[in-house]
């Protein structure tokens, strides 16, 4: 009797992750990766600013970490571009793709948000993608592309 009431204990305890979590735990391991791993193409230009922009292109229902001390801010593509037309072009982050099936991949970018009146180019900025695994206990990245402008 002891045996079955802790099975359906573990049983009740386990939930799993919906694709939404999934992709905000995806999201938030190809950040670190990105930053605090320092694999990010340029993520150099923009660690330290006070607000670290990322598009909510393809992660609409995706929360953004906020346990690495950097202040990620997710919004939209209209709102990035009312800031480069107000204060001038700025670097940001966009998630490119995230794939659940067949495999779990996140490409991140590295961009420039160029306001309306601007004349500059930029050789900057690029993309990371990453291929996760599941080890049992936690998910592990290996950056498998890269490239910079």
């Amino acid at each position: 009797m002891l045996l079955s009431s802790i099975t359906l204990y573990s049983l009740q305890q386990y939930t799993p992750n919906t694709e939404d979590k999934l992709k905000t735990t995806l999201v938030s391991e190809s950040l670190k990766i990105g930053f605090l791993g320092k694999r990010l193409p340029d993520y150099h230009f923009i660690i330290d600013d006070p607000i670290i922009y990322v598009s909510s292109t393809n992660i609409e229902d995706v929360s953004l970490p906020n346990n690495l001390r950097l202040n990620f801010l997710k919004t939209t593509p209209e709102h990035l571009q009312r800031l480069a037309n107000e204060n001038g072009d700025f670097m940001y982050v966009y998630f490119n793709e995230i794939s659940l099936s067949p495999r779990l991949y996140v490409e991140v970018m590295t961009r420039f948000q160029k306001a309306e009146d601007s004349t500059h180019m930029y050789l900057a900025g690029g993309l990371m993608g990453v291929e996760f695994e599941y080890n049992g206990t936690s998910w592990e990245g290996s950056v498998v592309k890269w490239w910079i402008s």
